[in-house]
């Protein structure tokens, strides 16, 4: 195994900092091995089976490639949970579970003067947000998600199942007519696309090449498109009394997404930053 691990070194050197292929590394074995990191690193003093080694090296031409690990492994973590990914959806991020927390303390405050909540998640993509939310609170919380792509809830609905969570899921563009059709709810909470091409440039391959540009990016001349459009669909009779706003947000952009929410009536909105001190979470209540 250690041999095995020197390979993934030596092949990937010049495409990732030693500790990312360290990493790397142990997250193609956890799958391969079906073991835990902790099994694994025990394992390493073992000689690796010709069918480990050979599932290895598949794994390690996908990533000379750039391919992320988490498509080739069809699976990725999030706040302590396994989801599937595909190339429909984007890899789930650390930092969105600070969205998804200032959600489930909005919603903890909401079920001390009442028996249930409703959610709606826009743009689930793998459904990590709905999913963790659902689970959070089971049959209390009526937790909605919609999504353009089919693609994208067919994962979701996959993800819900195999974790045992109750999500509504719905394809709705939400630039169309039928987003204005839904209901009203307790928290609405979006991590939509957010990055302008001209971000471009400091993107890593593995991103621009496999991930959903879909997902991602939105027009250069108009970067706050899908927040003034959430925005507006709250504003509209949507948002429930007392209710909340928890969008992840472009760092670039927190300023100019806050002053936007203000001049629609939201009265209170705040800015919570990530682990690196950049804006990351816009939390907003009328």
């Amino acid at each position: 195994m250690r041999k095995l691990k020197q390979t993934f070194r030596n092949r990937l050197a010049n495409l990732y900092p030693e500790e990312e292929i360290n990493e790397l590394f142990f997250m193609a074995m956890e799958h391969i091995l079906d073991k835990s990191r902790s099994q694994v690193i025990f394992a390493l003093m073992d000689n690796a089976e010709e069918s480990t080694i050979e599932t290895a090296n598949g794994i390690l031409a996908k990533l000379e490639k750039n391919e992320p690990i988490q498509y080739i492994l069809g699976e990725a973590e999030f706040m302590g949970r396994t989801f599937k990914v595909n190339h429909s959806t984007l890899i789930p991020r650390p930092e969105t579970s600070l969205s998804v927390f200032n959600a489930i303390n909005k919603a903890k405050r909401i079920l001390e003067s009442t028996s249930s909540v409703s959610i709606i998640d826009i743009g689930t993509g793998s459904g990590i947000i709905a999913i963790s939310i659902a689970l959070e609170f089971g049959e209390k919380a009526n937790v909605t998600a919609i999504d353009i792509s089919s693609e994208a809830l067919a994962v979701a609905k996959q993800n819900a199942e195999d974790l045992d969570a109750k999500v509504e899921f719905k394809q709705i563009d939400v630039l169309s007519k039928d987003f204005q059709s839904l209901g009203s709810y307790d928290i609405i909470i979006s991590n939509p696309p957010y990055i302008r091409p001209s971000e471009m440039t400091e993107m890593r391959r593995n991103v621009l090449d496999y991930e959903p540009h879909t997902a991602l990016f939105i027009p250069e001349d108009d970067p706050l498109l899908f927040y003034r459009e959430i925005t507006n669909f709250a504003s509209n009779n949507h948002l429930n009394k007392s209710g909340t706003v928890v969008f992840e947000i472009n760092e670039a952009f927190g300023k100019e997404t806050k002053e936007m929410m203000s001049r629609h009536g939201f009265g209170n909105v705040t800015i919570t930053k990530d682990d690196y001190g950049k804006d990351r979470s816009l939390i907003a209540r009328v």
